[in-house]
């Protein structure tokens, strides 16, 4: 996260991949409140830098994600895949 007096944003949202505590992390809480973050850079589509983004949506965010239209068209793939791994309860 880069916090400024201006705006608060993420630079990618992504999953944690392997290792024991990769399933925990990705279901606990975030350490920030999402309703207060402007918006995510996303430097590209893999889940390890784009897999929370389903749930950082589910706990508030509603900012735009900014990335490259190449990025964009595959995240239409690959989030909805994420949203069933990311339980965002």
């Amino acid at each position: 996260m880069i916090e400024t007096n201006r705006t608060h944003f993420l630079v990618d949202c992504g999953m944690f991949q392997g290792g024991r505590e990769a399933d925990r992390r990705n279901r606990a809480a975030f350490n920030f409140d999402p309703e207060q973050i402007d918006f995510v850079l996303l430097t590209h589509t893999h889940i390890d830098h784009s897999g929370l983004l389903p749930r950082l949506s589910t706990w508030g965010f509603r900012g735009p994600v900014y990335a490259t239209k190449a990025t964009s068209d595959l995240l239409k793939v690959m989030l909805k895949d994420s949203a069933y791994i990311a339980d965002p309860i």
